[in-house]
């Protein structure tokens, strides 16, 4: 039996984010315990009912769990989200901004709470809140940039683009969210002179 206890707190050290003993305000050790506890971060959105058969430790009645601190807190104490923003229990990788309204976007999430626009707004980089998509501003959705002959302006490119060493490829689907000029269709770019060209006119090898 005592073996069996000495393995138990073994593994609660492990489990115990404030200590093997919850010393963290408004914790208690509990088991077993949910596998999609409420937080502040996530507390309007779809819960699962799963329990782990685990013992950690959680926040007490009347608390919860605020992941920006690791706190926990009552709910009246939450941080409240700006305007035109929500609570989200995850972080867009390719997060939509006026700057990047009209490029690709990749629809990867990390599992970090995050505070998003609500519908109809997007997030203004320059003065970090929420507006309506036509409050963006203006100098974002201009041509910031002069091209070159064969070549047109992208607000995202792709990280492998055609050259006259690599005609048709390296092929790869990442795309870089940077403003930048690109060779036109029937053109490929000639490193060596960093303009665009036709496939017959690049430099002999």
């Amino acid at each position: 039996m005592k073996i069996i206890i000495a393995l138990v707190s073994i593994q609660l050290g492990f489990l115990c984010v404030f200590g093997s003993d919850c010393n963290g305000p408004n914790e208690a050790m509990t088991s077993p315990t949910p596998a999609c506890p409420y937080t502040c971060q996530n507390l309007h959105q779809i819960h699962c009912f799963a329990l782990q058969e685990v013992a950690s430790c959680q926040c007490i009645t009347g608390t919860i769990r605020d992941t920006t601190s690791g706190k926990c807190v009552p709910q009246s104490q939450c941080p409240n989200p700006g305007q035109h923003e929500f609570e989200y229990q995850y972080t867009p990788v390719c997060p939509l901004n006026c700057l990047t309204l009209h490029t690709a976007r990749c629809s990867s999430y990390t599992n970090v709470p995050s505070c998003q626009c609500t519908d109809g707004t997007i997030r203004d980089t320059a003065s970090g809140k929420c507006i309506a998509v036509d409050q963006c501003p203006k100098q974002t959705r201009q041509q910031p940039i002069e091209c070159k002959v064969n070549e047109r302006y992208a607000e995202s490119v792709s990280a492998c683009p055609t050259s006259c060493e690599h005609p048709v490829g390296p092929v790869c689907g990442a795309i870089i969210h940077k403003p930048s000029c690109v060779c036109i269709s029937g053109t490929v770019r000639d490193k060596l002179n960093n303009v665009c060209v036709k496939l017959e006119d690049c430099p002999k090898p």
